[in-house]
This record gives structure tokens, C-alpha cells and sequence, in this order.
């Protein structure tokens, strides 16, 4: 197969959930994990394009992604990352 372009972005149910969100004009707090890294950046500014608060983003969590059947990804993100996301959060 060849492919005539490759387009890289954030996403993910949660993420696309929020960016629907922003874009009808809800107040999106985002909270969640994102590497400090080239693709964490990406991830931040277009977040912030969308006009959501990143005031709860915090540091890397780890999470694997299976692909069990075409067209589905369940991630399996570590237990202790989500729990201790999970406290950290100032509701």
C-alpha cells in the first residue's frame, strides 16, 4: 500500500471527546497526562487552539494500545498512573 500523505495529531476517545467539546463552545478543563516531549508539545498547542485549559496536564503516564480488531484500540493505561491522576486532581 502506498500512502500520498501522513497527517500526526493528538486523539483518543477522551481527547476527542474534549476537542468536540471546545469546539461547540463548552468550557473544557482537560485533565491528563502528556509527555514533555515534541509530541507532548503538539499535543498542548492544539489543545490550546481549541480553547481548553490545560491548568490540570501533567507530566508522562505510560499506556499501552491493542489492537484486537480493525477499527477498535482499547489503551491500557498503568493503575497507579490513574490513581494517583485521579488524587492529584483539585476538583
Amino acid at each position: 500500500m502506498l500512502g500520498i500523505a501522513f497527517k500526526l495529531g493528538p486523539g483518543g476517545k477522551g481527547s476527542n471527546q474534549a476537542v468536540a467539546a471546545a469546539r461547540l463552545k463548552s468550557e473544557v478543563r482537560l485533565i491528563t497526562k502528556l509527555g514533555r516531549d515534541a509530541f507532548g508539545e503538539m499535543a498542548r498547542n492544539f489543545y490550546r487552539q481549541q480553547g481548553m485549559s490545560l491548568e490540570r496536564v501533567y507530566g508522562c503516564a505510560v499506556a499501552g494500545i491493542s489492537v484486537t480488531r480493525p477499527g477498535t484500540a482499547p489503551s491500557m493505561p498503568a493503575r497507579e498512573e490513574v490513581d494517583a491522576l485521579v488524587a492529584s486532581a483539585k476538583w
